[in-house]
């Protein structure tokens, strides 16, 4: 073994040359020396960290929405060594609380005396009432000489701090979503002492308002060197001024109209928002956020404005960064943080998928130019459901740290912070692609990075592989690419080269002359298993089950979730895909397998019912083949013979369905004995009579052979003609059933009416049913004037209508006392004589009316008859 080799060997597992050349190099790559362990925890899984801060003393403040981190009680802030693990020191009690939910820290700053401002969406902090902002002391207590009052509220006794930005001169800046500040209005933004008071000099007017009365929120704050203030949320005003979701403010509060950005940020349907703030040292503006437009000029999440607002056209950050909204769109993703590396580089953090056309999962760097920084290669970022960054804070070593909501980076498990490289040496190889393992003759991606190196024009980056031991001493070129900054080399493993686990790549440079490290690890090389996809069957019917196999390799693994060996059921028509390893080494194969829908089979057939030797003939329609019992061909005329049912299996790509339909044979010269009884006429045959006796038809049954019908009849006839005299209604039938209806009150029956003889008592329309031998017939209404007013006059006294349905007139002397009495003597009611009397609340029936003049002397004495209808 060369000295290389043994040198190599000899540090195997050792963090010195496993991690330290590749992790200085790699910009993007995950810092292992950063341990959190399992991160921080919510009640149902990850939690999210929203913001966080690098104390002077490299002490990371971090603070969101969690219960714990890595195993430890810390609701909503913690404060961690910077190797990752917990500040025991800094202790927050019972932490943020909003009710009796979690509490949600968005903001925070740290005081040149050590002590933490938190702004957020909370009502308590360690038991203590605080809304929405609290000052803490450096061990994490509650600094009760900060006193906020009532705190931050909007119209639902709520609001959120989203901002804050520490002034020179000690005074707190705090944007967010609340409409006042302890009792005083301040739509979305306010300014405090040191004390926590309200600054009055800071008047902000009507502030910030998103559409119609409906409050702004001020995301991101952040003061010039001249002391005007820049902030930016969502909102459309300030102060009554139209600005779209950023603005300058004087120190005092007022707007500044000097900072102009013309049609201002736009989002198409939705309205656009600033999430990152950040100045640049020439003063230049980088502006991060949800937005698809700036100033009408197509800008996705970033954009970078001059001192005047106006867009920096240097600044090309190409199609920006993009996510999918609701309908799985490319939409304008979302930069919610913004570190300016001391390069020149931008780092940018936030919910979007790609950087200018590119993946990338919520992280990516941009050059000072704004274009995509392909040596910063995050792999497949941050990931969750909803994954995002929400906060980047760049340390002093170039390592940046990164906080927000998700579970992976780049596929290793990091909840909710990570810490990654930023800079690298030169040459130093960040990402092999794919990784450890190669098949002889396949090719590979060689990601490299210049880091601090320099090279001339004309100079020609080359990978290089080792021997099985890890020797560069006789290299083998593998692939090269001209030029003279960081980028990817297209590389072959040569088929060549001995079978093997201890290979190594490297990067060299031309101009000048240089070697960069080799890629840490060993890399194994073996050969390509011939792989073959089998399938039980090829053709299945919909709800069969299939099972694939694959072969010439030692493991497999199936695309669409399907097991080797494992029987499932196709849903649709495929082609599965199966990957075939051995060793670590794979080739792929494919097999397509078709899922057939069952026919629906239907029958045709010429007659359904027919006479005796008469033929019929049957066809299947639906499938592609048909099998018929009772010895039928398919589309051959038979003779029935009798009454039968015939069924019929159809056939497609080998899929059955069934169909059967019943063929009715009917004799000839059939005769059909009919008894029948009926009302007025019956008819047989479309032949109609109207009198009862004994008929003979001689004609064709049903399928159309001769037959022979007798029929007995009865006629049952029912008179409803009527005579009417007078008043008087009668109907002519006898020794009948009769029922008088109402005509006029949609023919309803008169309770009690079951006469031959109806005499109305009432003005109205008057008819009969007449039922007889079950059959029953409906009289004409006949029309009844003058019923039932009968007036009795005597001693002046007269009584009208009798009988009665609504209301009895009186006409009596005067002073007369009318007595109502039921037929057995009670006195009902008495009332004066000369007032109508209402009789419709009484039941039906007789009564009696007692006329008595002033002196109590009796004068009259009626019987009334009150109706019922």
């Amino acid at each position: 073994m060369n000295m290389n080799s043994t040198f190599k060997k000899s540090l195997t597992g050792l963090f010195l040359l496993a991690g330290i050349w590749q992790a200085q190099a790699q910009d993007g790559a995950l810092d292992l020396s950063f341990d959190a362990k399992t991160g921080f925890q919510a009640m149902f899984g990850s939690g999210d960290v929203n913001t966080m801060v690098i104390q002077p003393d490299g002490k990371i403040l971090a603070a969101g929405q969690f219960l714990t981190y890595n195993g430890s009680d810390r609701q909503g802030i913690a404060r961690l060594y910077p190797d990752g693990s917990l500040d025991s020191t800094f202790k927050p009690g019972a932490g943020f609380l909003n009710g009796s939910s979690s509490g949600v820290v968005n903001a925070l700053v740290v005081q040149p005396d050590g002590k933490i401002i938190a702004g957020g969406l909370f009502t308590q902090y360690d038991g203590q009432p605080y809304k929405c902002i609290v000052r803490l002391n450096s061990d994490g207590s509650p600094d009760k000489s900060f006193d906020p009052g009532k705190g931050f509220n909007d119209f639902r006794n709520s609001g959120s701090v989203m901002s804050l930005y520490l002034q020179p001169d000690g005074k707190i800046l705090a944007g967010g979503n609340f409409i006042t500040f302890n009792d005083s209005n301040r739509s979305a933004i306010a300014r405090l002492e040191a004390n926590g008071k309200l600054d009055a000099s800071f008047q902000p007017g009507a502030g910030f308002i998103n559409t119609g009365i409906i409050k702004g929120q001020v995301s991101a704050i952040t003061m010039q060197t001249d002391g005007k203030i820049l902030a930016g949320g969502q909102f459309l005003t300030y102060d009554g001024q139209s600005v779209k979701s950023i603005v300058r403010i004087q120190s005092d509060g007022r707007y500044d109209g000097s900072f102009n950005t013309g049609a201002g940020l736009d989002n198409g349907f939705s309205h656009a928002r600033v999430g990152a703030i950040l100045q640049q040292p020439d003063g230049k503006i980088l502006i991060g956020g949800y937005f698809n437009k700036v100033n009408t000029t197509a800008m996705n999440g970033i954009t970078r404005l001059n001192a005047d607002g106006s867009i920096d056209g240097a600044f090309q950050p190409g199609k920006g960064f993009q996510a999918l909204n609701a309908f799985n769109e490319e939409d304008a993703g979302e930069v919610l943080s913004i570190v300016l590396q001391p390069d020149g580089k931008i780092l940018a953090g936030g919910a979007f998928i790609k950087a200018d056309g590119k993946d990338y999962n919520n992280i990516a760097r941009l050059s000072p130019n704004g274009t995509l920084d392909n040596s910063f290669v995050p792999g497949t970022g941050f990931l969750l459901a909803k994954a995002k960054v929400n906060k980047l804070a760049l340390q002093a070593n170039g390592k940046v740290l990164s906080g927000g909501s998700f579970e992976t980076y780049n596929d290793t498990a990091k909840i909710a912070i990570a810490r990654l490289f930023a800079y690298l040496p030169a040459l130093v190889i960040i990402k092999l692609d794919p990784q450890p393992h190669y098949c002889a003759g396949t090719k590979l991606q060689v990601d490299f990075n210049i880091g601090t190196g320099s090279f001339n024009s004309g100079n020609t980056f080359t990978a290089q592989l080792s021997d099985a031991n890890g020797s560069f001493a006789n290299p083998t070129n593998i692939g090269s690419l001209s030029g003279t900054a960081s980028g990817s080399i297209t590389a072959t493993i040569p088929t060549t080269v001995s079978l093997g686990k201890g290979y190594r790549i490297r990067v060299a440079s031309s101009a000048p002359v240089q070697n960069g490290p080799d890629n840490g690890t060993d890399i194994q090389v073996t050969g390509i298993p011939i792989v073959k996809a089998i399938a039980s069957a090829t053709d299945v019917c919909a709800g069969q089950q299939v099972t694939l196999n694959g072969s010439g390799a030692t493991t497999y693994t199936w695309d669409k979730q399907v097991e080797d060996g494992k029987a499932f059921t196709p849903k649709s028509t495929e082609t599965y895909t199966v990957t075939g390893y051995t060793g670590d080494c794979s080739a792929t194969a494919e097999i397509k397998v078709n899922v057939h829908a069952y026919p629906a089979v239907t029958i045709g057939v010429t007659k359904d019912t027919v006479c005796a030797n008469e033929q019929v003939t049957l066809n299947g329609a639906g499938a592609d083949s048909y099998n018929w019992d009772n010895e039928v061909k398919d589309g051959i005329a038979f003779f029935p013979g009798k009454t039968n049912t015939y069924t019929v299996i159809g056939t497609s790509n080998g899929c059955n369905d069934t169909a059967a339909v019943m063929i009715t044979v009917h004799d000839t010269s059939a005769t059909t004995y009919l008894t029948r009884t009926a009302c007025d006429s019956f008819t047989l045959n479309d032949i109609v009579y109207k009198e009862s006796g004994h008929y003979t038809q001689n004609l064709a049954n049903a399928a159309g052979c001769d037959s022979i019908f007798v029929l007995d009849l009865t006629i049952n006839k029912v008179s409803a003609e009527v005579r009417q005299e007078d008043r008087k209604l009668t109907a002519i039938e006898t020794a009948a059933n009769y029922q008088w209806i109402n005509c006029d009150k949609g023919n309803e029956p008169i309770i009690g009416a079951n006469q031959q003889q109806f005499a109305p008592n009432i003005d109205g329309n008057f008819a009969v049913v007449v039922t007889k031998n079950d059959c029953s017939d409906t009289s004409d209404c006949f029309s009844v004037r003058s019923a039932g007013i009968t007036e009795h006059s005597r001693n002046g006294i007269s009584i009208y209508p009798n009988p009665a349905l609504h209301t009895v007139h009186i006409e009596a002397p005067a002073g007369a006392l009318l007595s109502l009495k039921s037929m057995d003597g009670r006195t009902l009611w008495q009332q004066p004589a000369s007032a109508p009397v209402q009789v419709s609340d009484l039941p039906a029936g007789m009564y009696l009316f007692y006329i008595n003049n002033r002196e109590g002397k009796l004068l009259h004495i009626e019987k009334i008859n009150r109706l019922s209808y």
